[in-house]
């Protein structure tokens, strides 16, 4: 169900192959109006919940492994033997090197 936007004199209309479905609004307004109706007929359904923010892994952000806080900072004294690994978020995140 394709949703048209067309301009009227000032105002706006949106409408579909099922009618109008909004007459006289801004192009902000419309603009809204035609993602919902989108997203409704590709299977959303309006909950009345904020939508979830998705965490997405940051490219080249480093992490320490264990016992770190953020990028390249320790919080205690560095291990006996081997230096610690170093590793970036999408490392951790996918397990490999």
């Amino acid at each position: 169900m394709p949703v048209k936007i067309r301009k009227t004199d000032h105002k706006y209309r949106v409408s579909t192959p099922g009618g109008v479905k909004a007459k006289g609004t801004t192009k902000a307004k419309a603009q809204s109006q035609s993602n919902l109706l989108r997203g409704v007929e590709h299977g959303w359904k309006p909950t009345g919940k904020k939508a979830r923010k998705v965490k997405k892994a940051a490219k080249g952000i480093v992490v320490a492994d264990g016992y770190g806080i953020g990028p390249k900072q320790h919080t205690g004294p560095a291990p006996v033997g081997k230096p610690p690994v170093i590793r970036t978020t999408r490392e951790v995140i996918t397990g490999k090197r």
